[in-house]
């Protein structure tokens, strides 16, 4: 694995806010890695060696103020706020960068198990206590493989807030790390030695025995979003006038790293058409392309979020798209449950117990639908109105 890619990577899920986990054998340099990104990106970098401290070194020692318990947070976080004198001289490091930065917890999965619980409130809430972290800053965490010590096993919970890496010794990672030794130590006849015999061969430099993970990344809401997080990241930074970008074998490692084998078939799909083109474009185009049922199903329920996200702020235009899209619906047979989806998300929230009323009885229909657009629009595409109506007195019965 290239030592730039992986760079990207840390990039990628720092800008993004996605906490990452990097695993790896011990020494192969995870936590040399993340401080060469934030010395690069010039920002403030903090590593705590969790298995070395106990849960109070991270929520603080408590203190009376004014009769109620508060937390002092420990030094090394960073502050919004500029430190007390008696500290500014330890705190100036951290503080002329403490506008952003990554929090890294190395060796965590070797941590007691009150450090994990305390450190996983600062993963998912970017709070410890009464300590806020700085929206600049993010967290991550780095984790040894077992075999040569005991390990703690996570909970599926706690799995599921990361973004997985891996970092393993392989041919670019060997002539990245010869660099790196000749720019650090001179080129003389030591460093020449030392590499030529390293670079020899994989095995003379890496632990090649029991690098799986132990656990099966499972999909869920939670990791989707932070795939939202990490798509928009990509785009802004594509828009940028920045040369560097984002390299595709850094996005595919942390698409892979949130939502395992799924990340290639969602890589590999093709989105000719999406919700909003529905919406603001009507059906026309639709229809000439050739769509499977999966796909009118992810529109369907696209539609409806970006209906009920809208709200009254929704346009009769796209209101009247939406029901040319339903009754394009109700004219496939085999889809025309999809239609009656839109109808009943989209009625019965507005009606409740009295959506059946409306349906079924056109007179009541016509009479709400004078201060009610979408009902109005439902009236005038017969087909669809009929459709649910006879659905909605089956229901009924």
């Amino acid at each position: 694995m290239s030592i730039g890619v992986l760079k990207d990577v840390v990039k990628l899920c720092h800008n993004a806010k996605v906490p990452m986990f990097l695993w790896g054998h011990h020494g192969i340099g995870k936590s040399s890695l993340v401080q060469q990104v934030t010395n690069e990106l010039d920002i403030g970098f903090v590593d705590y060696r969790a298995a070395q401290i106990e849960a109070t070194d991270l929520r603080g020692y408590p203190k009376e103020v004014d009769g109620k318990t508060v937390y002092c947070p420990p030094i090394e976080l960073p502050q919004e706020t500029s430190p007390t004198k008696v500290v500014e001289k330890m705190m100036d490091n951290l503080n002329n960068k403490n506008k952003e930065g990554i929090i890294l917890f190395d060796e965590l999965n070797r941590a007691a198990d009150p450090v994990i619980q305390a450190s996983f409130q600062l993963f998912v809430e970017g709070r410890l206590g009464t300590y806020v972290k700085p929206k600049g800053w993010s967290c991550m965490a780095a984790g040894n493989f077992g075999g040569s010590y005991n390990v703690n096993d996570f909970c599926q919970a706690f799995i599921g807030r990361f973004c997985h890496v891996t970092l393993s010794v392989d041919e670019e990672y060997l002539s990245e790390w010869a660099s790196y030794i000749l720019k650090t130590y001179d080129d003389n006849s030591i460093t020449q030695k030392i590499i030529q015999f390293i670079c020899g061969s994989v095995d003379n430099i890496n632990v090649v025995s029991n690098q799986d993970l132990g656990f099966k990344i499972e999909r869920s809401p939670r990791l989707w979003e932070q795939v939202v997080k990490i798509e928009r990241e990509i785009e802004i930074q594509n828009r940028s006038k920045e040369k560097t970008k984002y390299s595709k074998e850094a996005q595919d490692l942390v698409l892979a790293g949130l939502i395992g084998d799924m990340a290639v078939t969602y890589r590999r799909a093709k989105f000719d058409i999406v919700p909003r083109d529905i919406l603001n474009e009507g059906v026309a185009r639709l229809k000439s392309i050739k769509v499977d049922r999966s796909i009118l199903s992810g529109l369907v329920y696209g539609i409806v979020g970006m209906v009920e996200s809208l709200g009254n702020k929704i346009k009769e235009e796209q209101i009247s798209n939406v029901m040319d899209f339903t009754s394009w619906l109700c004219d496939k047979k085999d889809e025309a449950d999809l239609g009656l989806v839109i109808c009943h998300r989209l009625f019965v929230k507005q009606f409740g117990e009295s959506t059946n009323v409306v349906m079924a009885n056109e007179k009541v229909a016509k009479i709400v639908s004078a201060d009610n657009p979408w009902l109005k629009e439902l009236i005038k595409h017969k087909k669809v109105h009929e459709f649910t109506r006879t659905l909605y007195e089956e229901g009924s019965k």
